[in-house]
């Protein structure tokens, strides 16, 4: 006869439960270092279009 084990399976659902609250925190980590990353890579590239323009227009200036 199979017996149900409340406590196994409380354990089991647990468990499981466990790991996916532990996947969803992690692709949320995830999500924003890749955001962070991305918005840090915008902000250089705009200093260095900012340093271009400067130095074109010292140069349109001083001709």
């Amino acid at each position: 006869m199979l017996k149900f084990d409340c406590e196994h399976s409380y354990l089991v659902l647990r468990k499981k439960i466990h790991e996916k609250i532990h996947e969803k925190i992690h692709e949320k980590i995830h999500e924003k270092i890749h955001e962070k990353i991305h918005e840090m890579f915008h902000k250089k590239i705009k200093i260095m279009i900012d340093e271009r323009s400067y130095e074109k227009i010292y140069e349109k200036i001083h001709e």
